[in-house]
């Protein structure tokens, strides 16, 4: 028990004595995982969007006239002998003309006096979800339009895969943060801790000649540490999750941020995260104070 005593009187007292310095440590720390997190969410959040909008994906192959069955099942046998396609359906003038009556809805009286021939039959061309069968959809693209009889091909790939160029890019400045972020946790944490031990050089030295270990010496400063990078780290998630919380209630329902589904870490992840990264400054201390001490 005293041993515990003095570990949290030592740590108190230096908090105390040098609290200005403290708060600006767990600052630094706070914002740099501010900073850190947030790209992290950024990037869970477009990953994610991504991944949904590679399940709609679809090449759509319109003809000039309906397709005899035969000439149908004909086509569909080639395109998914071709590779990386998961199926193919046909969809005639009069089903594509039901589509569109159902997404009107309680307009669809405008379609009262309209032919359904005059929407073209289509070929719908479900690709795999592999890496391997998205990278070659614009070859698959181009085979579709040398079909017999096809007028157009109907691509809509494009802006997934612009989506997935800000998601390699958010990637990059991700990679960067954390950097930061370590750099953050370990040297300005050290550079703290070390001021510290170097101001009770003299009562550490007396203490070994007492006869005080290694440990006994150490912990106060790791203890020190410990708190500095949960105060810090804590902060700055909890600083996320009321921004995220706020954006999410100003952009409820709205267009795209809606199909996004937006999501916060999950709790344990947030968690973990922060403890994490006072682990992280706890081992930069440790590093610090022998070094410093010669322990």
């Amino acid at each position: 028990m005293s041993v515990l005593s003095h570990l949290w009187r030592q740590t108190g007292k230096s908090l105390a004595q040098t609290w200005p310095s403290q708060l600006l440590t767990a600052i630094s720390i706070g914002l740099a995982v501010l900073f850190f997190a947030f790209f992290a969410l950024v990037y869970q959040n477009l990953r994610d969007a991504a991944l949904r909008l590679q399940e709609e994906i679809q090449l759509v192959v319109y003809f000039e006239a309906e397709l005899p069955a035969e000439v149908q099942e004909r086509l569909a046998a080639e395109i998914q002998g071709w590779g990386g396609v998961a199926r193919v359906a046909y969809v005639s003038s009069a089903e594509a003309f039901g589509r569109l009556a159902t997404r009107l809805g309680p307009e669809e009286d405008i379609l009262a006096d309209l032919d359904p021939a005059f929407l073209p039959p289509a070929l719908e061309v479900y690709p795999q979800r592999t890496l391997e069968a998205l990278a070659r959809l614009p070859d698959l693209a181009a085979k579709l339009s040398q079909l017999p009889g096809s007028i157009r091909v109907q691509e809509g790939y494009d802006w997934v895969d612009r989506l997935k160029r800000v998601v390699s890019l958010v990637r990059l400045v991700l990679v960067a943060s954390g950097v930061l972020l370590v750099v953050t946790a370990v040297f300005i944490v050290s550079s703290t801790i070390r001021l510290a031990a170097l101001r009770r050089q003299e009562e550490i030295a007396i203490l070994r000649l007492l006869g005080a270990s290694a440990s006994y010496v150490q912990g106060p400063f790791l203890l020190e540490a410990l708190l500095q990078g949960l105060l810090g780290a804590g902060c700055g998630m909890a600083l996320l999750y009321a921004g995220f919380q706020w954006l999410l209630a100003q952009v409820t329902g709205q267009g795209l941020l809606r199909f996004l589904d937006l999501h916060f870490f999950p709790l344990g992840l947030a968690a973990g995260f922060v403890v994490a990264i006072a682990g992280l400054c706890t081992l930069g201390s440790l590093w610090a104070v022998r070094a410093s001490l010669r322990l």
